[in-house]
């Protein structure tokens, strides 16, 4: 009886976000799969839609009746049913890091996020330095909390250009939180190969702003509207950073690897909620850092150990008021251990 009931309750929904006629083939597959879901299964895409979370719900994976057969199409359609009614295919989403589905394919549609491909750095490869650094040369850049190193920059078999050796700590980055130009609370270590940051999130692991943050500070309004804020993490495969937006409010990041060398001021990059998007790279930020050494037009430190993301607020560029992040109420700070 239960299992009727939480049928009709998704269904009902799913009739709710049927706006033109070209949904009905998205309906009648998830009408189909909702058929073939077990009671657990249900109750687990109920939950997941009731909270817009995917973090604390398990994963739902294919009903054995369907076998392997259009499982892409099905992840795809309730995708486009429950979230993204404009989806056109799954080229344009990425899983989400807490995944645990053993399938390559999870049917909870919160465990999905639109990807967003910002462009890296143009670099001029060919007049790129292959020589290694000399234990001499600083390779310092100072950030808002101290200096972070590089280590020694050493040439790769595979590739003509130089990367970084970094070797396996207990973290591979450590975040700072800032309100305006105070940071607040200790730096706190990433150990896991992803984590959340979050203001307020119901069994939620990670680090948690309002519980560093005091209830009287100027940013307590900004920071309520953080919510389930945004996942960090790393993808030891390439090296890569990503950077998943779960707030309902867009985040703002400026990345040394995602802005022109020749630029004199700050590209920030606007992040939309629900959106992810490739942020760092640890072998292409070493590659940005020696470029920028060689040109001798440039003046002052350069961080390319770091990344800055600001919650709600923009900062830099023509179109905002704030020209530096630190008049941002809330904002955080990415130390990657190199």
């Amino acid at each position: 009886m239960l299992t009727i009931f939480r049928k009709r309750q998704l269904k009902h929904k799913l009739k709710s976000r049927i706006v033109t006629k070209e949904d009905d083939q998205t309906t009648t597959t998830v009408h189909n799969l909702l058929a073939n879901f077990e009671q657990q299964q249900l109750d687990n895409l109920n939950l997941a839609l009731d909270s817009r979370d995917g973090s604390c719900i398990p994963c739902i994976d294919l009903p054995t009746k369907l076998g392997g057969k259009g499982t892409v199409d099905l992840a795809m359609a309730i995708c486009k049913a429950y979230r993204w009614s404009e989806l056109q295919n799954t080229s344009s989403v990425k899983k989400m890091p807490f995944c645990k589905s053993s399938n390559t394919i999870c049917l909870n549609p919160f465990h999905y996020t639109l990807f967003i491909d910002i462009p890296f750095t143009s670099l001029d490869l060919f007049n790129f330095p292959n020589e290694a650094c000399q234990g001499d040369e600083s390779m310092c850049s100072e950030t808002e909390t101290g200096s972070m190193c590089f280590q020694e920059i050493i040439p790769s078999p595979r590739s003509p250009y130089p990367v970084m050796t970094r070797s396996r700590s207990k973290h591979w980055c450590s975040l700072a939180y800032w309100e305006r130009r105070n940071r607040v609370s200790r730096l706190f270590p990433v150990n896991h190969f992803y984590v959340n940051i979050f203001d307020r999130l119901p069994k939620g692991e990670g680090f948690c702003l309002s519980a560093v943050s005091q209830t009287n500070s100027e940013s307590n309004k900004v920071r309520k509207c953080i919510g389930t804020g945004i996942t960090l993490a790393l993808d030891e495969t390439n090296d890569d950073v990503w950077l998943y937006n779960r707030s309902e409010y867009a985040v703002f990041i400026h990345s040394p690897i995602l802005e022109p060398l020749d630029t004199r001021t700050p590209l920030v990059h606007k992040l939309h909620p629900d959106h992810c998007a490739k942020v760092y790279n640890f072998e292409f930020a070493t590659r940005v850092k020696r470029q920028r050494a060689s040109d001798t037009r440039r003046r002052g430190r350069y961080d390319g150990c770091s990344i800055r993301i600001s919650f709600v607020k923009g900062w830099g560029g023509e179109s905002y008021r704030r020209q530096c992040i630190t008049t941002c109420e809330c904002w955080l700070e990415v130390l990657f251990n190199t």
